[in-house]
């Protein structure tokens, strides 16, 4: 049996928690370890919970308490497989799911990424709907500002994609877009496919970070594409990793800055611009038609931008993304409608 190694990153421990760790120690026909990694957790919080799972395979790891990528970096660092799987302290792993994926790693070597699709579940555990993440991931498929082509905690990726300068990176921390910027660099060297098995149980619950930070997610993606837009130019570093969003935009939409770029990368620019302007008229007008129906919100500072330097893109792309959120919109509702009546999280969320 192939070995792999799970990474799980912990900044506090509640009723998920520990099904969660017991899920992955329960996965069939593969040797594993499980590297809870302690981000600003009390080490006897974390021992406990080892106590209580009591499995030898489980190894604890202590991060500095600065967030999830440092966290994750300190996981993977500590991993001695050569296949690394993610893993969040509220989902559920499908006792099939790392047999499968590192099974499919192992028979596809070009493969560097292997993520699959997953069922939305509550609080409470009763199922809300799934996932349709692409079998294959084109580069087109990160023109999406608000969706990620990989549920990132049931992704699998090989360790030696680590060791070739990809790794998750600080900038886009204060952003939740580490994952989006992982799968950016990954498809500079190789490819990502998508298991079309569901084999995680993806909890959605008011205290998780996309459900609290969803705007700042959905325009994270944003700022991933514009910063490897501008990466020629100097502006790809890492090094403004506490600012904000706004003068992340500001700064990357300055004049003389956009007028340094070629023709081609300018035209970039203004097509994501937009894309989120062209939602944000969508949102007025579903704002008087229909104003109790959940809607994904850009953040203030998108429209502003895209009023300034792409109105006339907005417009343009107003029919196609439309067509593209009417989809999204839909499957919102659906599993709205199969809430359990304890839950009081709202559908909008639920991206």
């Amino acid at each position: 049996m192939l070995f792999v190694s799970v990474v799980l990153p912990l900044n506090r421990i509640d009723d998920f928690t520990l099904p969660a760790v017991q899920s992955v120690l329960d996965s069939k026909d593969v040797e594993l370890e499980l590297i809870i990694v302690a981000d600003r957790l009390p080490l006897d919080e974390t021992l406990e919970l080892v106590k209580k799972a009591n499995d030898d395979r489980i190894v604890v790891v202590v991060s500095d308490g600065k967030g999830i990528v440092p966290a994750l970096n300190k996981g993977i660092q500590a991993a001695r497989s050569d296949f690394i799987a993610r893993m969040d302290g509220d989902d559920i792993c499908h006792p099939e799911r790392l047999a499968r994926q590192v099974n499919y790693l192992a028979r596809h070597k070009e493969v560097l990424v292997v993520g699959c699709n997953v069922d939305f579940i509550c609080q409470h555990g009763r199922r809300l709907g799934s996932s349709r993440f692409p079998g294959r991931v084109a580069r087109s498929a990160l023109f999406k500002p608000f969706s990620s082509p990989v549920a990132h905690p049931a992704a699998m990726i090989r360790s030696s994609v680590f060791r070739h300068g990809v790794s998750y990176r600080e900038l886009f921390a204060g952003f939740q877009a580490e994952d989006f910027d992982l799968w950016y660099q990954v498809l500079n060297l190789g490819a990502i496919h998508n298991l079309t098995g569901r084999y995680l149980q993806y909890r959605v619950h008011p205290g998780q970070v996309s459900t609290l930070k969803a705007r700042q997610v959905a325009l994270s993606t944003v700022a991933v594409v514009l910063l490897d837009l501008y990466k020629p130019h100097g502006q790809g570093r890492g090094d403004h990793v506490h600012e904000s969003a706004g003068a992340l935009f500001a700064r990357l939409l300055a004049p003389l800055q956009m007028d340094s770029l070629p023709l081609v990368r300018r035209l970039r620019v203004n097509l994501y611009f937009g894309y989120l302007g062209a939602l944000e008229l969508l949102q007025v007008i579903r704002a008087k038609l229909v104003p109790r129906t959940p809607f994904i919100v850009a953040d203030p500072i998108s429209s502003e931008l895209a009023r300034k330097s792409a109105v006339i893109w907005s417009l343009i792309l107003i029919g196609p993304v439309a067509l593209i959120h009417l989809h999204h919109v839909l499957r919102l509702t659906l599993r709205a409608n199969r809430q359990c009546s304890e839950c009081t999280i709202n559908s909008a969320d639920l991206h």
